[in-house]
């Protein structure tokens, strides 16, 4: 039911790829193996995360506080999972 409503409510399907961060200076985008935060204006890009995860599903959390992401940490036989990552 959770991943139904960040699929639902903030999906990054029109902008391709690009959604807002709840600072309203950022943005987020990601390719099939690195998450980036940068400025509106394409500024001081941020790798925050590099590794494993399911391209396309990465959000913001509404307090800007953290990322979740759906992966399965490289673990071919395991499930994937939500998992935050925390954003200081």
């Amino acid at each position: 039911v959770t991943i139904a409503n960040f699929l639902r409510y903030h999906t990054p399907l029109f902008s391709h790829g690009w959604q807002w961060f709840p600072t309203s200076r950022h943005l987020i985008t990601s390719d099939e193996s690195s998450i980036t935060v940068v400025e509106y204006d394409s500024t001081n890009a941020v790798k925050v995360y590099s590794g494993p995860f399911v391209a396309g599903f990465v959000y913001p959390w509404p307090n800007g506080s953290r990322l979740i992401m759906l992966t399965n940490f490289n673990q071919s036989s395991a499930p994937t999972n939500l998992y935050a990552l925390e954003l200081r």
